[in-house]
């Protein structure tokens, strides 16, 4: 994250305005989901204690109920209200037509970006419950060092899409780290049916 915003200083402090204003919101998701994810973990890994796989899935599908329900509501604030959100951080004589277009624009991408980054966080928490915390952090360094990143750069510099392309190009990181993520899962729970079995 610090890298992405010293690549959006290269477009000026208008766009890094922009950035911080939403940031400033999703972060307050991000806590949530957070304490969400470290209580996953807790009760994941007392049902795997009783080796209640079912009870496992339970909990994970709960978690992403009560994630699509978050991100709903937070989206519809971010979809449909950017403007009171920017002036309630930001006075009227503060805000220019170009910081409320790019802040604008960086909430409808965080509308989207919230609930993947959620659906990270939750399979994380999942892994972790499951006794397995190393491949969450390989894949988190693998998405976002050598997938989101250079494809901000790519998308924002090269591609010239500016500050709108490079936080695009900065999902696709939790994209790919979700992908991987379902994917690990799935494979762990494969293991630990067959191992219960």
């Amino acid at each position: 994250m610090t890298m992405a915003t010293y690549l959006m200083g290269h477009f000026g402090v208008t766009a890094l305005a922009a950035t911080q204003i939403v940031s400033q919101y999703t972060m307050i998701l991000i806590v949530l989901l957070i304490g969400l994810t470290q209580a996953l973990s807790i009760l994941i890994s007392q049902a795997l204690g009783k080796k209640d796989l079912s009870l496992v899935k339970a909990y994970l599908y709960a978690s992403i109920l009560l994630l699509v329900f978050l991100c709903s509501l937070v989206s519809v604030l971010f979809l449909f209200f950017p403007k009171a959100l920017i002036q309630f951080y930001m006075s009227n004589k503060m805000v220019d037509a170009h910081l409320q277009y790019l802040a604008t624009a960086f909430f409808a991408i965080s509308a989207c970006l919230i609930f993947i980054d959620g659906l990270r966080h939750i399979l994380s928490g999942t892994l972790r419950g499951l006794h397995d915390s190393q491949s969450p952090m390989r894949i988190g360094i693998i998405a976002m060092w050598f997938v989101a990143l250079p494809m901000s750069y790519l998308t924002g510099m090269v591609y010239q899409g500016g500050p709108i392309g490079l936080r695009i190009g900065f999902v696709s990181g939790f994209i790919f780290a979700v992908i991987l993520l379902v994917l690990r899962t799935r494979k762990k729970l494969q293991y630990l049916r067959k191992m219960y079995e």
